[in-house]
């Protein structure tokens, strides 16, 4: 084997493994809700209205609330407890079975903020500790 084949091999063992610890630990890539995943983390909880006042275009937010609708085939209307609403995307790619419509839910996300509309792209969710 040369050098270069060994160092792919290693580097692919290395990726499926910490993969693997990742997914183990209820991490859905870089920008879960736990620590020591070594992204950005969606550890303080926020609101629609700080959102939609404050954040900038890909920050980062943690959101706790409901999804009330559809309206497309990947975007939701979510509503936290205050009554605020706002956009939220579930990319097709994902599996999000786990939660479902009227379900008190954590979600962390990425803003999408343009000129006309604020939305959140949603990273991972999960059903809300009470």
């Amino acid at each position: 084997m040369s050098k270069t084949t060994i160092a792919i091999a290693i580097s692919v063992i290395a990726t499926a493994a910490l993969t693997t610890v990742a997914f183990a630990h209820g991490h859905r890539g870089p920008h879960g809700f736990g620590h020591g995943n070594g992204g950005p983390m969606c550890q303080n909880l926020t609101t629609v209205q700080h959102v939609l006042d404050n954040c900038k275009d890909d920050d980062f937010v943690r959101l706790q609330g409901k999804l009330t609708k559809q309206l497309s085939h990947d975007k939701y209307e979510f509503v936290d407890n205050t009554g605020k609403t706002i956009i939220v995307e579930l990319d097709d790619d994902e599996n999000w079975s786990h939660i479902g419509k009227g379900e008190l839910i954590d979600i962390c996300g990425k803003v999408d903020k343009d000129p006309f509309e604020v939305s959140i792209d949603v990273k991972n969710a999960r059903k809300a500790i009470k």
